[in-house]
């Protein structure tokens, strides 16, 4: 059973933060919060961010897993909504592709070895799959190339066939700490989630974490995180989005999902890892669910992420070091 994390319970972590002493951090958040709050009375709709980095000079705000244990991990940057549920869409294909490459490096599988398919399995957006339509195989290293690089969805259940069903990507996010984000369906079906249900979601708070611990908390090797980061940083899918609102000069590797139902609001997300020069890197978690159904694409959903871009980026830069 997968537990539900609520905003009442992020309250309550905080507050118990303030407890063990970090309580200077929670204390800004609504403060900091603010031009977040604005952007979503804005644009309408729903948002959800958290942007976390770790630092060893700054008190550390505590997490709370909806499970009642409380982590004193990270240092919260900015969060608004970051306990919201909201669909993950393709970004889930981050985690896979970290769970692919670290599977390989363990000896569960090789990233040489081919994965066969057929025309059925060439789905909506399989692009690195259609190109290879002729030989019907790719390698387990060019699917987890392109689920994160081109989002490949026909790519995706490949992989996840191959390692055991998706309830494997499950596993590794609890092997992470994370007890909140589930994946219950395979592309294309767990883009569609109707508000309040638990499936095939998350909370901006459990990514953000989850991004801390694979590059900063040691959960990928330096090797495996490196080539990650590296597909991460190449990744165009979301130039408009968080990456578009960050200065010039900032390192960032990001992936998005895109989920566009026609019967209910769909969803915008894209999660960031950035290193900035001089200053500690940092994860960044942001979800935006339009007012309304928008199957056609919402003209306005990349602007509110490249917004929450430049709000966090101002945040860290007010902060320093």
């Amino acid at each position: 059973m997968f537990p539900v994390l609520g905003r009442r319970h992020f309250i309550g972590g905080a507050l118990a933060a303030g407890a063990l002493g970090v309580g200077r951090v929670a204390a800004s958040l609504p403060h900091m919060a603010e031009p977040l709050e604005q952007l979503e009375r804005r644009f309408g709709g729903r948002l959800g961010v958290a942007a976390l980095r770790l630092d060893s000079d700054v008190p550390r705000a505590t997490s709370y897993d909806g499970l009642g244990y409380q982590r004193p991990e990270f240092f919260y940057v900015i969060c608004y909504g970051e306990a919201g549920r909201f669909a993950f869409c393709s970004s889930f294909k981050l985690s896979l592709a970290a769970l692919v490459l670290s599977g390989a490096e363990k000896g569960e599988w090789r990233l040489d070895e081919k994965l066969r398919f057929g025309k059925d399995d060439v789905l909506f957006h399989s692009p690195a799959l259609q190109a290879r339509l002729g030989r019907r195989a790719i390698s387990i290293e060019e699917a987890a190339e392109a689920v994160q690089k081109l989002s490949d969805n026909g790519a995706a259940n490949l992989l996840m066939r191959r390692i055991g069903g998706f309830d494997r990507v499950n596993q590794f996010w609890w092997s992470l700490g994370d007890p909140i984000s589930r994946l219950d369906d395979y592309e294309t079906a767990l883009n569609r989630v109707p508000l309040g249900s638990v499936r095939n979601s998350t909370t901006p708070l459990a990514m953000a974490g989850n991004l801390m611990k694979l590059f900063r908390q040691g959960a990928l090797s330096p090797a495996v995180a490196a080539k990650l980061k590296g597909w991460m940083h190449d990744t165009t899918t979301g130039k408009n989005r968080l990456r578009a609102g960050l200065p010039a000069d900032w390192w960032a590797g990001d992936k998005t999902g895109t989920g566009t139902p026609a019967d209910i609001p769909g969803t915008y997300v894209d999660l960031a890892w950035v290193e900035p020069p001089k200053l500690p890197p940092f994860a960044i978690a942001a979800f935006y669910q339009p007012p309304k159904p928008t199957p056609d694409g919402d003209s306005h959903a990349e602007e509110v992420l490249a917004q929450v871009g430049r709000i966090v980026a101002q945040a860290i830069m007010s902060q320093g070091k």
